[in-house]
């Protein structure tokens, strides 16, 4: 069916052509030019999605009605590809409350908005049938001009990942599409091509299945020749026939009565294959989607107990973590760890990890005391069943003790720390990278407890470790000379930690690039040390630039965002810029709600960073309730000794004092 031409003028006159996002309302028309006429820059983007597979697809909607002005909202393009890919931090109900918010705006503000400058472009842009493209602007390119555009990142992708080049464009045909920004392209290209390295070598797990269904041997044959290097390369082909070999065997699967349950399994292996294809061209909603048929197929195969079912829920839960969406991922890696329990035993290795997983993800909620008797199951396990010397158990201890460090009882994780670090010293040799790692996360449990001076040969020891195994450019040598610059700040010695975070920030951007998060938290590392001197001034541009980074990759509703906009504001305050500060606290605030929750501990330094704000500003019956509702969070999710949560107790006693109710 698709959007009709008059739905889409009545959408974009409604929204006065303009961005739907309280924060943002971009114009989305481009003036004429001597060349041409104006140009429409915006997207249609459907709240319950086209397709049942897509972002907020479940619903009982018609393809009519989700095409229909009720169910689309106007919006610029990355606010549409974040709104896509964050679902859960953007349900039908919020969209649709943004939406009437912004055509009520519109109404007040834009009352004599002239609609017929879109018009004919609008026009212009219909199909035969009447109906217009969702996305205005075409963004397919010829393998030429992809080529041409995007040398300098598939000459440095063919160096790096020895990968063909056509290979290479074939991938970047599919990123482009999902409108991945530039900066971005370097980690996406190399993340799926690792993805398709990985499908290729396991496309052989199908052979004996073509040996058992001729009727899609061909089909089979056909995608892996279509994922193979070459000038046959193509994802949408072995795509297309994987999804022909899974109608085609589902068809078997009901004719074949007597062979019901092994032809589940063998569907089921396909669909593993859909998803594995999936995640590599970044589309984790489908990955998910496969992953959820391949466990209800195995259930029904081996029965919902069996290990190969817990397997198919862990990865769904994977795929959900991808997308931030942590509390949908809970109950499933809960659901692998109960089946695995049941079928492997408590002592079994791959039970071990569901005791992990499940832990992670609570810490990734910010719930770690639940977390810590999960991780000290897991290293039980590892414990009994690889030894007291393995890597892996290493690693274990190193979880229980990073739990620990969160929750602030640094001295009880301190030997845990050490003794991960004799482990891989041991195990893997004193010039590992991973003992380097064990390391800076002694030193950096040192740093913690205030022993700075006795933590920093231990982060020198760790850099020179990185530098000699990785090199001066890897990004991991990146991360050391970050984390010595951190503790010369601890000590005071800003000059000395500068030159360090700068040269932290200039390996980041060598290698992984301007646009990348964690180039944006170099930044955001120069900055600090800059503010801790007085040059504010300059720390400013630099903290700006972290927050502009983190806000293009990452999304505006991000905690990590939210971090960046605390760190701005922090420093509009110290140059008293009071009225520029206030907002961006209160922006911090609101993210970290929605993104986190309220019972977060990030959320509730955001309550108290707006209080003390307040405070200073010599309001303090407006801060009064930030403060209390902060620590009010702090004693129910880190405990009422945890170091954090005492300073901010002590500096309430002191607000209360300074307001006479001490």
């Amino acid at each position: 069916m698709g959007i009709s031409t008059k739905t889409a003028k009545m959408l974009w006159g409604k929204a006065a052509a303009r961005c739907s996002m309280p924060e943002c309302r971009k114009l989305l028309v481009l003036d004429k030019t001597e060349t041409g006429g104006h140009a429409l820059i915006g997207d249609m983007a459907h709240m319950v999605a086209r397709s049942e597979d897509g972002s907020r697809g479940a619903s009982p909607l018609t393809p009519e009605e989700r095409d229909d002005y009720a169910n689309l909202l106007l919006l610029c393009k990355n606010h549409h590809r974040e709104i896509d890919e964050q679902p859960g931090q953007w349900p039908v109900e919020r969209l649709q409350r943004i939406k009437a918010e912004h055509e009520a705006w519109v109404e007040r503000s834009v009352p004599d908005f002239d609609s017929q400058k879109v018009d004919d472009d609008i026009n212009a842009a219909a199909n035969a049938d009447g109906t217009i493209r969702e996305d205005v602007a075409d963004i397919k390119q010829t393998v030429e001009e992809i080529r041409d555009t995007y040398h300098r990142e598939l000459n440095a992708a063919k160096n790096t990942l020895h990968a063909t080049e056509s290979d290479l464009i074939a991938l970047l045909t599919n990123i482009l599409q999902k409108r991945i920004p530039r900066e971005d392209i370097p980690a996406a290209l190399d993340q799926s091509y690792e993805r398709l390295t990985d499908l290729r070598s396991s496309m052989g797990d199908l052979r004996s299945l073509a040996n058992e269904a001729p009727e899609i041997a061909r089909l089979l044959a056909q995608a892996d020749g279509a994922l193979s290097s070459g000038g046959t390369f193509s994802l949408d082909e072995a795509d297309k026939a994987l999804e022909e070999a899974d109608k085609r065997y589902a068809e078997i699967v009901r004719e074949r009565e007597e062979t019901i349950k092994r032809d589940k399994e063998n569907r089921a292996r396909i669909l593993g294959k859909r998803a594995e294809l999936a995640a590599v061209k970044f589309n984790y909603a489908g990955a998910v989607q496969y992953y959820r048929e391949q466990a209800l197929l195995l259930a029904e195969a081996l029965g919902e107990g069996h290990p190969d079912t817990a397997a198919s829920y862990v990865n769904v839960a994977a795929n959900l973590d991808a997308q931030g969406r942590y509390k949908e991922a809970g109950p499933l890696y809960r659901k692998g760890l109960d089946i695995r329990r049941a079928a492997l035993g408590e002592g079994h290795p791959l039970t071990g990890s569901s005791y992990n997983n499940v832990a992670i993800n609570l810490d990734s909620q910010g719930r770690y005391e639940e977390a810590e008797p999960l991780y000290r199951k897991g290293l039980e396990i590892a414990r009994a069943t690889l030894g007291e010397g393995h890597p892996h158990t290493g690693a274990c201890y190193n979880n229980v003790a990073a739990n620990l460090h969160s929750q602030g009882r640094y001295e009880e994780a301190e030997p845990l720390y050490r003794k991960d670090l004799e482990i891989s010293s041991a195990a893997l040799g004193e010039g590992h990278p991973d003992t380097a790692t064990s390391y800076n996360n002694l030193a950096s449990n040192l740093n913690a407890q205030g022993r700075c001076r006795e933590a920093e040969p231990l982060f020198r020891k760790g850099l020179e470790i990185n530098r000699a195994a990785l090199g001066d450019g890897h990004p991991d040598t990146s991360t050391s000379y970050n984390n010595l610059a951190s503790n010369l700040n601890a000590q005071g010695r800003y000059k000395a930690a500068e030159p360090l975070y700068r040269k932290g920030l200039e390996i980041r951007r060598a290698t992984l690039g301007e646009g990348h998060p964690h180039t944006g938290m170099s930044y955001n590392n120069v900055a600090y040390t800059l503010n801790a001197q007085g040059r504010y001034e300059e720390a400013e541009l630099l903290y700006r630039k972290g927050l502009e980074i983190k806000r293009a990759a990452l999304g505006e509703s991000h905690p990590d965002t939210a971090t960046s906009y605390n760190n701005v504001a922090g420093n509009l305050d110290l140059q008293g810029r009071y009225e520029e500060a206030g907002p961006l606290y209160y922006k911090a605030l609101e993210i970290g709600r929605i993104a986190l929750g309220e019972g977060h501990p990030q959320t509730a330094m955001s309550y108290t960073n707006l209080a003390y704000f307040l405070d200073a500003q010599g309001r303090p019956e407006e801060a009064e309730p930030f403060f209390r509702k902060g620590l009010e969070i702090m004693e129910q999710a880190l405990g009422a000794n945890h170091p954090t949560t005492k300073t901010v107790r002590k500096n309430w006693e002191i607000f209360l004092l300074k307001i006479g109710r001490g």
